[in-house]
C-alpha cells in the first residue's frame, strides 16, 4: 500500500510539482524502481550473514518510513519545492527543482527504494522461518502463509493504485504521501508487536552467493591443474583442499 502508488503516479509528481522534463522524470523513476529490486539481492546476503531476517524487515521498514516522511515533508513545504509556473501553458516558465531541494528528493526516493528492497528480500524468508517443512501440519500452514501474503500484496496494491492515487490527484500530494506514510508506520508497529511469537532463525554467517563465489574463485585458481586419472586421488585432493567452512560430499562409489 505504501510504495505501489508511488510507482504508478510519481511521474505526474515529477512533471507537475518538481518541474522535471520528460526525459529526466522517466530516468529518475526507472532508476528508483530498478534500485529497489537490485538492492534486494544485496540485502538478502546482509540478512543471512549479519543481522537476521526479522531484524532486516524492521530496519528496512524504518528506512522506508523515513523516506516516506521526507517525501511527505517536501510535498507539504513550499520552501522544499520549486516555485509554481508563471504561465502553466508555457513549460519554460516552470523553474526546475535544484540544489538542496533536489538532494532532498533523491534522498527520499532512494531511502524508500532501499527499504522496500529489504522488505522484498527478507519478509518471505522470515515467513518461511515460522514453519517446519518436515511437520505435516506446519507444511500446510506454510503454504497458507504464502497464499495470504500474496493475497495481502494484491489487495494492498489494488487499494494503493486506486484510493491513494485518488487522494494524491484530488486532495493533494502531501495528503497522498501522508496516507502512505501512515500505513507504513502502522506496518512497523504490527510487525514489531509480533516479535514475542516469532521463531527467530539464527544468523548463518554465510550465504549461497558467498559459496557460489568461492566455487568460481577455486575454479579460476585451479584452471591450469591437471586432473588425476585415478578418482580416489581426486577425492583426496578435494578433501585436503577443502576450506574449514565448506563441506564436501564425495560419492566414491561412482564408476
Amino acid at each position: 500500500m505504501a510504495s505501489l502508488s508511488l510507482a504508478v503516479n510519481l511521474m505526474m509528481y515529477f512533471l507537475g510539482v518538481m518541474h522535471l522534463n520528460l526525459e529526466d522524470a522517466s530516468n529518475l523513476l526507472t532508476n528508483y524502481m530498478g534500485a529497489s529490486y537490485m538492492i534486494s539481492v544485496l540485502i538478502s546476503v546482509f540478512a543471512d550473514v549479519f543481522v537476521g531476517r526479522y531484524m532486516t524487515v524492521i530496519l528496512s521498514s524504518l528506512v522506508e518510513l523515513v523516506g516516506l516522511l521526507l517525501l511527505m515533508l517536501q510535498a507539504r513545504s513550499d520552501r522544499l519545492k520549486p516555485p509554481p509556473c508563471k504561465d502553466p501553458r508555457d513549460p519554460t516558465t516552470c523553474p526546475r527543482v535544484h540544489g538542496s531541494n533536489e538532494v532532498h528528493l533523491y534522498l527520499a526516493l532512494y531511502l524508500i527504494a532501499l527499504g522496500s528492497g529489504g522488505i522484498k528480500a527478507a519478509l518471505p524468508a522470515h515467513c518461511a522461518d515460522q514453519f517446519d517443512a518436515k511437520h505435516p501440519r506446519e507444511k500446510l500452514q506454510m503454504s497458507s502463509c504464502f497464499n495470504y501474503l500474496l493475497l495481502s500484496l494484491c489487495t494492498g496494491g489494488a487499494f494503493s493504485v486506486t484510493v491513494f492515487v485518488w487522494i494524491q490527484e484530488n486532495k493533494g500530494w502531501a495528503k497522498g504521501f501522508a496516507a502512505a506514510t501512515g500505513v507504513m508506520g502502522l506496518a512497523v508497529i504490527v510487525f514489531i508487536a509480533g516479535l514475542p511469537r516469532y521463531r527467530i532463525a539464527t544468523v548463518q554467517g554465510s550465504s549461497a552467493l558467498k559459496e557460489i563465489f568461492q566455487v568460481y574463485v577455486a575454479a579460476v585458481r585451479n584452471r591450469k591443474q591437471q586432473l588425476p586419472e585415478n578418482p580416489d586421488e581426486l577425492y583426496e585432493i578435494s578433501k585436503n583442499k577443502a576450506s574449514p567452512d565448506t563441506e564436501f560430499v564425495a560419492h566414491r562409489d561412482r564408476p
